[in-house]
């Protein structure tokens, strides 16, 4: 929800700047033009900030000992799936997503084991981060806060993005399939 409305307050700004300039005319527009333009490079450098904040909390979260043993001992003792496995887990998930339905063994087992721990602990202290979840390299989720939508995550661009670059940082969104609010993905 904070960063929405960092987000919102950015693009406020940089309207401000972008539409102000073709407003009025005369010494007290220039000087309305120099404020405008002084408040949303002040913004601006709030937002860069704040952004750069939570970019290192996630980091410092993919840093942590626990996290990454349990990713390497999950990632290491789980054979790879097949697609078809994949679709199938994928389709036994979303049928528990839509009943509501955490107790679903292959949900049960990725919400309630030490890592989704740690994720609910993280998420618990930075309450900003309504959702957290890790995914193996096959893009199946291996850890979540809570009840993703779907299984599968790497059918989805920024799971790509991320993939192959390391990182990805999108835009807030809401969540329409939980109404949980808004979430960015980092």
């Amino acid at each position: 929800m904070r960063t929405k409305r960092i987000i919102t307050i950015l693009a406020a700004a940089l309207v401000a700047v972008i539409l102000i300039p073709s407003c009025g005319t005369g010494s007290s527009g220039e000087s309305g033009k120099d404020n405008l333009a002084v408040l949303a490079s002040a913004r601006s450098t709030e937002i860069c900030l704040a952004l750069d904040r939570e970019l290192q909390l996630i980091k410092a979260l993919g840093i942590s000992r626990t996290i990454q043993d349990y990713t390497v001992l999950t990632v290491s003792s789980v054979p790879a799936f097949t697609q078809a496995e994949i679709a199938q887990m994928d389709a036994q998930w979303r049928a528990a997503d839509a009943s509501n339905d955490d107790t679903d063994p292959l949900v049960s087992q990725i919400l309630y084991n030490a890592m989704s721990y740690e994720l609910r602990n993280f998420r618990d202290q930075f309450p900003q981060h309504v959702e957290v979840f890790i995914t193996n390299p096959q893009g199946v989720n291996i850890a979540s806060t809570n009840r993703t939508s779907d299984y599968y995550q790497a059918d989805e661009d920024w799971w790509q993005t991320a993939y192959g670059q390391g990182l990805y940082i999108g835009q807030p969104e809401y969540d329409a399939g939980k109404g949980a609010g808004e979430r960015a993905k980092a």
